[in-house]
C-alpha cells in the first residue's frame, strides 16, 4: 500500500510538472490567448475522449440533462479562467502569471465566507496576509506603473476565476465520474471558444501549433486523467500542498526554456505566496 501511495504521489508532482510547463509553452507562442485557450479544450478533449472510450466501462455514468448543464457551465467557467491565465502569464511573465493563479485559496475562502457563511479560520488569515505581502513584494511598482497593475490584475482574475469554479464544484454535485466530468467540460469550453480561436489557430505557424497541441495533449488531457487516478490513492489535502507547487515547476522550466531568471522580488514574493497556499491546504485537511 505504501508503495502505491508513493507512486500516486509521484503522479500528483508530475501533473504539478505538466501544469507549470502549460504555462512556459504558452509563453513562447505569439498567438492570442483566445486561440491557445480553443486549442487547449480542442486537443485536451480529443485526448480524454479517446481515454475514456478506453476506460469506458469504469469512468462513464448516466447523466441528467441538470448535470449535463451544470458540467456545461463549468466549462463555459473553465474558458474564462483559461483566459485570465493566458493573457497573465502574457503581459506578466510565467512567474506572475502562475503566482496570481495560486492565489485562488484565498479567494475560495473570502468568497465562501461571503456567499455561504464559511467560517474564516486563523490560517485563512495568516494566508491572506502573506498573499497580500508576497504581491506587494513581487510588483512593488503596481501603482506607478499601468502596464504591471494590468499584468499583475489577469493573473489575480485567472486565481479568482478558478475559486469559483471551486466553489461552484463544492456546492452544485453532478453524477458525473471525474474523468467524465474533465471531458465534458473540455468540450464546452472547446465549444465557446472555437469560434474566435479557431481561424487564426488553423493558420498557426509550425511551431505553435505543436505547442498548442502539447499544451492540449500532454500539459491538460493526459495531465487530468493521471491525477484522476492519482487523488484516488492520495489524500485531497497532502494533493493540494503538492499541486501549489506548480509556480516553482513553472519558473524553474522559464528558467531553462528562456535562460532567464526571476528577479530577487519575484522570488521572495512567490515564496511566501507559496507558503500561503501550503498553510491554507493544510488548514482544509
Amino acid at each position: 500500500m505504501r508503495t502505491i501511495g508513493f507512486q500516486a504521489s509521484v503522479g500528483v508532482h508530475l501533473c504539478t510538472m505538466l501544469f507549470g510547463l502549460s504555462a512556459v509553452l504558452a509563453k513562447g507562442l505569439s498567438l492570442p490567448a483566445v486561440d491557445i485557450v480553443a486549442g487547449r479544450a480542442l486537443w485536451a478533449s480529443i485526448t480524454l475522449s479517446m481515454v475514456l472510450f478506453i476506460l469506458r466501462r469504469a469512468q462513464w455514468a448516466t447523466l441528467s440533462w441538470r448535470d449535463g448543464l451544470h458540467l456545461i457551465c463549468n466549462g463555459i467557467l473553465l474558458a474564462v479562467h483559461w483566459m485570465c491565465f493566458f493573457i497573465g502569464v502574457e503581459q506578466g511573465g510565467v512567474a506572475v502569471g502562475t503566482l496570481g493563479f495560486a492565489c485562488f485559496p484565498v479567494f475560495v475562502a473570502l468568497f465562501g465566507r461571503a456567499l455561504f457563511g464559511t467560517p474564516v479560520t486563523g490560517r485563512n488569515v495568516i494566508a491572506m496576509l502573506l498573499v497580500a505581502f508576497g504581491l506587494a513584494v513581487i510588483s512593488p511598482g503596481v501603482l506607478s506603473s499601468p502596464a504591471e497593475g494590468i499584468a499583475l490584475a489577469w493573473a489575480l482574475a485567472a486565481g479568482l476565476s478558478y475559486a469559483v469554479i471551486v466553489l461552484y464544484n463544492s456546492h452544485v454535485k453532478t453524477a458525473a465520474l471525474p474523468l467524465q466530468s474533465s471531458c465534458i467540460q473540455c468540450i464546452a469550453c472547446a465549444l465557446v471558444t472555437l469560434p474566435w480561436g479557431y481561424p487564426a489557430f488553423s493558420r498557426a505557424a509550425s511551431e505553435s501549433f505543436w505547442h498548442v497541441l502539447l499544451i492540449g495533449v500532454l500539459c491538460t488531457g493526459l495531465a487530468y486523467s493521471l491525477l484522476t487516478f492519482a487523488l484516488k490513492k492520495v489524500d485531497a489535502g497532502r494533493a493540494a500542498i503538492i499541486i501549489s507547487l506548480e509556480p516553482v515547476w513553472a519558473i524553474l522550466f522559464a528558467a531553462l526554456w528562456f535562460g532567464t531568471l526571476p528577479n530577487i522580488h519575484t522570488l521572495a514574493g512567490g515564496g511566501l505566496i507559496i507558503a500561503a497556499v501550503i498553510i491554507s491546504a493544510r488548514a482544509r485537511r
